[in-house]
């Protein structure tokens, strides 16, 4: 909890009339930490050791020349360097350059041009580092393991020397995709469920009220803090005095379902072999968000860009 949370509340209760009456209250919580410190431990991510791979598959010959063929199973991705967002930001701070006095463009030592003691970074040894009013984002140290699920029934049936057909069903399903949350997002209990635009909803959102955060932070530039007014749709969200608190998750999936079947007519009689084969599939997916606020990514078939080869 942050130290101004009391206050926020105390300064939110005094104009709860021109605020938001469907809420109690409202507090001032959370903040950046460190790994290795506070009790966090010091792995990058933790990594997921309840791979279970199970796979099955079954032939039966229920016909003179025809077979049926099904199996299922299990495949899991991989961590490490496919995630790219592992590559966190660590702590800066600048020195200034020394520069001699008469001639500022030149280095006071020449051989040494930075000075021998530079400013040092704050770190994990300073105080949680809670970067009040602006947007922050953070690595969800328990990443998934992205699964695939074939499933698939395959029937074959040949006229001995003739005819080799061939058909069948596959389902792959994809999980899960990772998602960007804003953890801070408007919920969706407060958005209007007109069919039309609803400027009344719109309106009460967007107005202005007393903003309870105002002054709080002596110093701090942010609007949250240095705004005597604030749009109430800034004290809707879970944590206020950020300007956003984004992350992954791993929620996503996506699925391709397919049916293909298949002919081919031997060398026979002179005549030249044939084949002949048909497919019809649909890949959709569920990684997206149709409203910041929703519990899970809306279920889609993604728009695919085609691009013709030059000649």
């Amino acid at each position: 909890m942050q130290p101004i949370s009391a206050t926020a509340a105390a300064n939110y209760a005094k104009n709860d009339a021109s605020l938001i009456t469907q809420i109690a209250s409202i507090s001032a919580k959370g903040g950046l930490t460190f790994a290795g410190v506070n009790g966090n431990n010091g792995y990058l991510y933790n990594t997921p050791k309840n791979g279970f791979l199970p796979r099955a598959g079954l032939s039966w010959q229920f016909a003179h020349g025809t077979v049926m063929r099904a199996g299922i199973g299990m495949f899991q991705g991989f961590l490490g360097v496919r995630r790219g967002n592992v590559n966190q930001a660590g702590f800066s701070q600048n020195t200034k350059h020394g520069a001699d006095h008469r001639q500022h463009h030149l280095p006071r030592h020449p051989l040494q041009p930075v000075p021998r003691r530079h400013h040092r970074t704050g770190g994990r040894r300073g105080r949680v580092p809670d970067l009040p009013g602006q947007g922050i984002s953070y690595f969800n140290q328990n990443p998934k393991v992205p699964r695939v699920l074939p499933v698939g029934v395959r029937f074959t049936a040949r006229a001995p020397g003739r005819f080799h057909g061939a058909g069948g069903l596959r389902e792959y399903q994809d999980l899960p995709p990772e998602i960007t949350r804003n953890l801070d997002a408007l919920p969706n209990q407060y958005l209007s469920s007109s069919p039309f635009r609803d400027n009344t909803t719109n309106s009460y959102l967007t107005a202005t009220v007393p903003n309870p955060l105002y002054g709080l932070v002596p110093g701090n530039s942010q609007a949250i803090f240095s705004n005597s007014t604030i749009a109430r749709t800034g004290l809707i969200g879970a944590v206020s005095e950020f300007s956003g608190v984004s992350t992954t998750t791993n929620e996503g999936y996506s699925w391709y379902p397919l049916a293909a079947t298949g002919a081919q007519k031997r060398f026979t009689k002179g005549l030249l072999p044939s084949m002949a084969n048909y497919t019809i599939s649909k890949f959709m997916q569920a990684t997206n968000l149709l409203n910041a606020g929703d519990p899970a990514p809306v279920r889609e078939i993604p728009i695919r860009t085609c691009r013709a080869a030059s000649p």
